[in-house]
This record gives structure tokens, sequence and C-alpha cells, in this order.
């Protein structure tokens, strides 16, 4: 009888002592001004996009994605011929010009 309290206060025991210590993790949340994805991240939801190193065909298939994309209300992309935040391109080295 004593064996069976032993186990059973040494099991509250290392349960107690587990969510004591689990409790005093700090869990530390991203800040909800920052846009992340991936490494890149905005402060705020804007970003400027230069298509100029693309062909006619993917200058427009990008505006069409970006549309669709301002569309959601989520990002807003700004299409410029300036210095951008991102620069689209194509990779030549994957057998056809696809979006890079």
């Amino acid at each position: 009888m004593l064996r069976k309290i032993s186990s059973l206060m040494s099991g509250i025991l290392l349960t107690s002592l587990f969510f004591i210590l689990v409790g005093s993790v700090p869990v530390m949340a991203a800040p909800a001004s920052v846009t992340p994805h991936g490494t890149a991240k905005f402060a705020n939801p804007t970003a400027t996009v230069n298509l100029s190193k693309n062909s006619a065909k993917f200058r427009r298939i990008w505006r069409q994605a970006i549309q669709a994309w301002n569309h959601t209300g989520a990002f807003h992309f700004v299409i410029t011929k300036a210095l951008a935040n991102i620069t689209t391109g194509t990779d030549s080295k994957l057998g056809a010009d696809y979006p890079a």
C-alpha cells in the first residue's frame, strides 16, 4: 500500500513539475504590424513591384496576378518602373520562360 501511495505521489510531483516548467516558457508572438513571408517582411501591407525585366507576355501575366491579389484587400502591390521592393523576372534555365 505504501508503495502505491509513493508511486502516486511521484506521479503527481512529476506532473506538477512539468506544468510549472512549461508554464514558465515565454511565448513570442509576431508583431501584428509586420506582414511576413519567408524572409521578406513589410511594415505595411504594401509593396512596390518593378516588372520591366519581363517580356510583354510576362508583364501582362504579372499585372493580372497583381490585380487579382490587390482585389483581395489583404496586400497591395504598386507597379512602378523605378527602384522597387520587388523586381520580377523570368528564369530561362528552366527550359522555358517561367516567372521567377
